[in-house]
């Protein structure tokens, strides 16, 4: 059994772990923190997964991306393909996890600050519930597409 299989597992358990805290959270900085982690670690386990692909045509070296497997690699699998669709498309689960996880790695603006000393903060307009929600979902379809394609190698 290929290493990157545990590690992509593990990646998996510990979204579900920390979803199932959200779960429970009340404060919202808590509840902030929590789901940016999940994201965090839901990439991870994408990462994982990518390195498990690469291992079946026998690339052996560090996987950043799709793009970068499948630029490095003669043979595109089935699934690297449909993980390409998935990624390509704006509209994807996929694709928005992706999103969410670059977005958040980017440096926001700075606070404006009124004269008075009073910060102005934006609020977002989905709620907790929503987000937590949301990943929630991108857990269950990354963690149901694996699964799914491992057994399909299997039969193969």
């Amino acid at each position: 059994m290929s290493n990157w299989i545990g590690q992509t597992n593990h990646k998996l358990y510990q979204v579900r772990l920390l979803l199932e805290q959200l779960a429970e959270t009340q404060p919202k900085a808590l509840t902030e923190a929590l789901e940016q982690s999940a994201i965090y670690h839901l990439r991870d386990a994408y990462l994982c997964y990518l390195h498990e692909l690469a291992e079946l045509v026998q690339f052996h070296q560090r996987v950043d991306s799709l793009a970068q497997l499948v630029a490095n690699v003669s043979l595109k699998t089935g699934e690297m393909q449909e993980l390409a669709k998935l990624e390509q498309d704006s509209f994807s689960w996929l694709a928005a996890l992706l999103t969410a996880a670059d977005d958040s790695l980017r440096s926001r603006e700075p606070a404006q600050v009124q004269p008075a000393g009073v910060q102005i903060i934006a609020l977002q307009p989905t709620s907790s519930t929503q987000a937590d929600s949301q990943v929630w979902q991108w857990y269950q379809q990354l963690a149901e597409l694996i699964e799914r394609q491992r057994e399909n190698r299997q039969e193969s």
